[in-house]
């Protein structure tokens, strides 16, 4: 059971369950919570989903780039992760029925997760851009929980901008693995450097765009404050060490701040409201 929960990365499901509640906040509605807190506990199950399925899919590359996960070190068998991944896609498809309008983009994202862990993230850039368009996703799924999508727009292009550069940077970390089991990833296809200027220039993107919201009138100054003081320096951070070709121990570290600096960005959106 425990490396089950581990599977499922219980972290970027809180931070999955968080987005689509700051989606609706931002989009300008918390009400009815209930459809909101539905809304946000069935895209972190889907997310889980995603996420058990996507260790199972990558028991090769996992066995080079990650040997301690749970089913390359044995605490988790293939079947049982399959089985959870199931159960897991099921539970947020339930979970997401009731509220009607929001139900297609919930089986929308478990067909394009499915389709990611066994097709899509072995072709250059599709993978990246379809984890990043399920990022964005989280946000739209709040503001449809509340009837008010356009409202979440702004931080769906916001988010899928800062998942991209954070996937390109995974590949760049893995590309070693990866090439010795055949994915072909941008890194793989047209090498490590290529992959972290990719990431280099979107990230530089996100930190440039993040504060014209607040200059359009759309949030309020404590977004601003959080941006120029939290979320934009450690994109310039992140950036700065990608130009000097670090190392796949830094890069991993890199990945883990970025992590961070996710949570930076909703509270940015939720101080601006």
């Amino acid at each position: 059971m425990r490396g089950l929960l581990e599977l499922v990365r219980p972290l970027n499901m809180a931070i999955g369950f968080a987005a689509v509640v700051v989606g609706a906040l931002v989009a300008g509605s918390l009400g009815p919570i209930s459809d909101v807190l539905r809304a946000a506990l069935s895209a972190s199950l889907i997310l889980g989903g995603g996420n058990s399925l996507n260790d199972l899919c990558d028991l090769e590359e996992d066995r080079r780039n990650r040997p301690s996960r749970p089913i390359p070190s044995g605490r988790a068998s293939p079947t049982a992760a399959g089985i959870w991944a199931a159960l897991l896609f099921a539970s947020g498809l339930l979970a997401a029925f009731p509220l009607g309008r929001p139900f297609p983009l919930a089986l929308s994202a478990v067909g394009l997760l499915v389709l990611y862990d066994i097709f899509l993230k072995r072709l250059p850039l599709v993978g990246n851009l379809a984890v990043a368009l399920l990022g964005g996703a989280a946000f739209l799924y709040g503001g449809m929980a509340v009837g008010r999508i356009e409202g979440a727009l702004v931080p769906a292009v916001l988010a899928f901008l800062f998942h991209l550069g954070r996937e390109l940077i995974k590949d760049a970390e893995d590309v070693e693995g990866d090439r010795e089991a055949g994915v072909r990833t941008l890194a793989v296809v047209r090498g490590r450097d290529s992959s972290l200027r990719w990431a280099s220039a979107t990230l530089l993107l996100t930190a440039v765009l993040a504060p014209i919201p607040f200059f359009l009138g759309m949030y309020r100054w404590p977004y601003m404050v959080v941006v120029l003081l939290g979320v934009d320096p450690v994109l310039a951070y992140v950036v700065y060490v990608l130009l000097g070709c670090p190392d796949r121990r830094t890069l991993g570290r890199l990945s883990r701040v970025l992590k961070a600096d996710m949570l930076l960005g909703l509270a940015a959106l939720v101080a601006g409201r």
